[in-house]
């Protein structure tokens, strides 16, 4: 069995509490269980955004990786878009993933995303592409229908005011 950590990555706190970090721990798990891993540790990422390269268990994971002499040097993510949203910050992850010499394991994209022959390269900044697209369409969809709401009731977001119901009726 080859040893392995897991990381895993919400971006909002209120997901925190939802299906997310759940779902990929269960993939994890599975495919570590299928292919000869044991996973040791899990760091989980509660409510960062994937489009910044500062995140305190991704820094406690590379620490962890470089200082603590166990000889575990795989990582497992459930998909490539929980390790960045943001092609330019993913490509700087995976730089740091292949100067220490780490494999980076995806249950989606397969194994060794931190190889550099040209073809996993290029796939993976597809991938990542993707995925910086995919997060910029969210946010404009979500801007946009937090615009309409605003603009037909006047507010859109925050606690409801005093006196008003979960229907926005006024209740006197």
């Amino acid at each position: 069995m080859i040893k392995a950590y897991a990381y895993t990555r919400v971006s909002g706190a209120a997901q925190v509490e939802g299906d997310g970090l759940r779902r990929q721990e269960a993939a994890i798990k599975r495919y570590a269980k299928a292919n000869g891993y044991e996973v040791v540790q899990i760091f989980r990422e509660e409510g960062v955004s994937g489009t910044v390269e500062d995140r305190p268990a991704l820094a406690r994971l590379m620490v962890d990786l470089e200082e603590n002499g166990h000889g575990i040097k795989t990582v497992i993510i459930e998909k490539l878009d929980r390790l960045a949203r943001d092609l330019m910050v993913q490509e700087a992850i995976v730089r740091d993933f292949q100067r220490h010499g780490y494999q980076l394991v995806s249950t989606m994209e397969g194994p060794d995303l931190a190889a550099d022959d040209g073809t996993r390269k290029l796939i993976r900044q597809i991938f990542g592409a993707v995925a910086e697209y995919d997060k910029t369409m969210l946010v404009a969809k979500l801007r946009a229908a937090r615009d309409r709401k605003r603009k037909a009731t006047g507010r859109c977001e925050g606690p409801k005011p005093y006196g008003q119901d979960k229907a926005e009726q006024l209740v006197v």
